[in-house]
């Protein structure tokens, strides 16, 4: 994907170039590579959703020590369900919505 044969070898890029089309997929694998073993942490494009519960310092320290850092425009806290892009959270569920 990012290497390519020329007349004097391979030539491999160490970014993408400008305009592939595969940029998305590449940045979602990443993300999901980065963000696998996080509990309670849905990537969905280019946003995360981060669901939980606990109202102790020592529950939220999980994130802190992650180093995730969370929006407060798009903050939702002590909701008990929230709609994100195309899922719906209930307390125990995550449900895909109807586009």
């Amino acid at each position: 994907m990012t290497m390519f044969w020329t007349p004097w070898g391979r030539k491999r890029w160490l970014k993408l170039p400008f305009g592939v089309s595969v940029a998305p997929e590449v940045y979602q694998r990443k993300q999901h590579e980065f963000l696998a073993g996080l509990k309670g942490i849905e990537p969905i494009a280019d946003d995360l959703l981060v669901v939980g519960c606990g109202d102790t310092d020592k529950e939220a320290e999980s994130d802190h020590d992650a180093k995730l850092w969370l929006g407060l425009k798009k903050l939702q806290f002590k909701v008990a369900e929230v709609q994100f892009q195309v899922a719906e959270v209930h307390p125990h569920i995550i449900c895909r919505t109807e586009a």
